[in-house]
């Protein structure tokens, strides 16, 4: 499998649209896999997820923007949040070992490097650190094949032009913001903060 060279931006339009689908978070924990810049871990961090755990291999360079907010008088950990830095499979060998579960998988793997596959392989033989009544949620691109396990796994995604955003989980489907539900709702400007890996 490929390991990405560079982040590639998640745009604020389908970062809307996750967490527009997951609904409330609070007081779900959210395990963010190839973070990179912690876009998408910030964000849920900031709708009440906790706690949020970002997984990526590469540190930033030149101490650029913070990976994930800043604790606001606490220490990360007492702030909800944790940074595993390093490769994805190590990371899952950990959590297993240690217990953890999250109810909020949220995976954005470099694109066509088989990483899909490999995912959804470790969702079915109980090996993700998925909470029984979790969602497994990969982006992926719409050109790369996606093989939708059988029961109990239920499967849905939604496309955003080159886009898209699957939702594996066992008992029912995530939770809609039932006023957000239309994908095209109009977007606040993104103002170039963080982009994801």
């Amino acid at each position: 499998m490929k390991e990405p060279k560079e982040a590639r931006p998640t745009s604020a339009k389908v970062v809307q649209a996750l967490f527009n689908i997951l609904g409330p978070l609070p007081p779900r924990s959210f395990l963010d896999l190839f973070a990179g810049t912690g876009r998408v871990s910030e964000a849920a961090w900031r709708r009440g997820a906790r706690p949020v755990v970002a997984v990526e291999l590469r540190r930033p360079r030149g101490g650029g923007r913070a990976f994930l907010p800043e604790a606001k008088g606490g220490t990360p950990e007492e702030e909800g949040v944790e940074t595993f830095w390093g490769d994805v499979r190590r990371a899952l060998r950990h959590f297993q070992r240690h217990g953890k579960s999250f109810d909020i998988i949220f995976a954005d793997p470099p694109y066509q490097a088989g990483w899909v596959s490999v995912l959804l392989a470790l969702m079915v033989q109980g090996d993700l650190p998925l909470a029984p009544e979790g969602v497994l949620v990969m982006e992926h691109s719409v050109r790369e094949p996606l093989s939708p396990p059988g029961p109990p796994w239920i499967t849905s995604t939604r496309t955003y032009g080159e886009t898209a955003l699957s939702f594996f989980h066992r008992d029912r489907p995530p939770q809609e913001a039932a006023q957000n539900q239309e994908e095209d709702a109009p977007m606040p400007p993104d103002g170039g903060a963080g982009e994801e890996g």
